[in-house]
């Protein structure tokens, strides 16, 4: 299996501006399987996010929503696209410490989601023609000719014009 959870949305998260406040997103969690699973929510932003609640054990089939704070910043975008990555592990019999849980995990056992963050300004989200106009995205593909890519290691941003 690989994973034991399964993410709404699956693949990615929007957040739209204006970036000046908090804007806050939620993401369901859902236990599929017949065992108890233990989650962790980590993000490569993690000054920018808040996460409530960040870690958790779910019964079999069950749900718990996070949300998804993303703290106030510049309306220049500047720093590199944001990711999200939760970990989902089985809860070992008889525990009932979701740090001990952690602490005592083998790698090996740790099952991996991901999700892309998407970034989209109030003010310039829809172009000329009333579509929505992405202004950041964390991605491995371009997605039009009309956008900048912006590099730092080994992912990329996208900027519309």
């Amino acid at each position: 299996m690989s994973t034991a959870v399964t993410l709404e949305p699956a693949k990615e998260i929007r957040f739209k501006g204006p970036f000046t406040e908090v804007v806050t997103e939620h993401l369901k969690i859902t236990n599929i399987t017949d065992e108890r699973v233990c989650f962790k929510v980590k993000t490569t932003a993690p000054r920018q996010y808040c996460v409530r609640p960040n870690q958790g054990i779910l019964e079999p089939h069950e749900s718990q929503t996070a949300m998804l704070l993303l703290q106030p910043f510049p309306t220049k975008l500047t720093h590199p696209p944001h990711k999200f990555m939760i970990q989902s592990l089985f809860v070992p019999p008889g525990e009932t410490s979701i740090y001990e849980i952690w602490e005592k995990a083998n790698i090996k056992d740790i099952m991996k989601s991901f999700l892309t963050c998407v970034l989209e300004d109030e003010d310039s989200s829809k172009d000329e023609a009333g579509s929505d106009k992405v202004v950041m995205l964390a991605t491995d593909q371009l997605l039009t000719s009309n956008a900048v890519e912006v590099s730092s290691g080994l992912e990329s941003c996208f900027l519309f014009a």
